[in-house]
């Protein structure tokens, strides 16, 4: 039998080297930014709400306290909201009242920051509100303080409003004080109050103070 030549066998291909080339690579990079242009929005609201939340049920839990704390010790409890600082915080302590007028000047105690990050990368703010004589909002009013049966003492502006909002957003998140009970309620400034459908977290919308269904 005669063997074949060597030409006479199909010659093999060398198999082509993998990779991608300039142009599909630039093409998927071109993608993944446009879909991270579309999510980044989302998600950076949706991290606003978790950090949102957290505060607002910090602060729930901070006014329940200082109400369990004026119970126990039987003496007057105060929780300030603290302005100009960079993250949500709290100042809870014992009221210090002028001699002569016994009007309160401050609040001995420590402070708090509220939420899970102290950097604050959503720019949450604190905003306490309430209404002056003649019912107009005002956030002069920053503290609130119990007396040793949990209520809210009668130099304690009612209603009492924390306005809970991160930077740049108008969406707003509340803890509500609305009442001579000293009943802490949670609300949104997309919620409507009836007779006059005020948003939630005006305090003008618990004057008087709608009917409590808990």
């Amino acid at each position: 039998m005669v063997n074949p030549l060597p030409s006479q066998f199909p010659r093999r291909r060398r198999p082509r080297s993998g990779g991608f080339t300039l142009i599909e690579v630039l093409v998927v990079i071109i993608i993944a930014a446009v879909l991270a242009g579309i999510a980044a929005p989302g998600w950076l609201a949706f991290l606003n709400r978790q950090r949102v939340s957290a505060v607002k049920s910090d602060l729930v839990q901070t006014l329940k306290k200082a109400q369990s704390d004026a119970i126990q010790r039987r003496q007057e409890v105060a929780v300030e909201i603290v302005t100009g600082t960079t993250a949500p915080t709290v100042k809870v302590g014992k009221p210090q009242r002028d001699t002569t007028t016994g009007a309160v000047t401050g609040v001995s105690g420590p402070s708090q920051t509220l939420g899970d990050n102290d950097a604050n990368p959503g720019g949450i703010t604190l905003t306490a509100k309430s209404l002056n004589a003649s019912d107009q909002v005002i956030n002069t009013n920053t503290r609130i303080i119990f007396d040793y049966q949990g209520l809210p003492t009668s130099d304690s502006p009612i209603p009492f409003i924390v306005g809970i909002k991160p930077q740049g957003s108008s969406a707003e998140q509340c803890v509500v004080i609305a009442n001579l009970l000293g009943s802490v309620k949670t609300a949104d400034n997309a919620t409507l109050i009836p007779p006059d459908n005020r948003d939630a977290c005006d305090p003008a919308a618990w004057n008087p103070t709608p009917d409590d269904d808990e």
